[in-house]
């Protein structure tokens, strides 16, 4: 999935432009992120249950919009 490799390519770069006060969160805000598209590429390529993506894609938009 490109987006995930997108995120961990780009992760350091993302974290060091953060304020100092919010590098932990960032980071882990970043790395729930990361694991979300993993889990939602294998639902796609694996199970190809597409009520659970649809489930798993709302979880990740609302984390992104936090």
């Amino acid at each position: 999935m490109q987006s995930s490799q997108v995120l961990k390519q780009g992760k350091s770069s993302n974290i060091s432009a953060l304020a100092m006060s919010n590098v932990e969160h960032g980071t882990e805000m970043l790395s729930k992120l990361e694991v979300g598209l993993d889990e939602l590429q294998k639902i796609i390529v694996e199970d190809k249950n597409w009520d659970a993506f649809a489930s798993k894609q709302k979880e990740l938009l609302n984390h992104v919009g936090k």
